[in-house]
């Protein structure tokens, strides 16, 4: 939790946007910059975005470095 406040204590946006579970997945060390910024962008544009499909883009993320 202290992850996600530090993070995106400045963007209250963004963490009403989110579920918890996806918060807390978007914020984990194991999320790539790279995807919270993809992420990011989609979610500004008022794309719905669920704890699983940030996994899978921080997945996809990682597997192309």
């Amino acid at each position: 939790m202290l992850i996600a406040a530090r993070l995106y204590s400045d963007r209250i946006w963004l963490v009403e946007k989110l579920s918890r579970d996806a918060l807390f997945t978007l914020s984990a060390p194991s999320t790539s910059a790279e995807a919270r910024d993809a992420i990011e962008r989609r979610l500004r544009t008022g794309e719905k975005i669920r704890a699983n499909q940030i996994r899978m883009m921080s997945n996809a993320e990682s597997a192309k470095h």
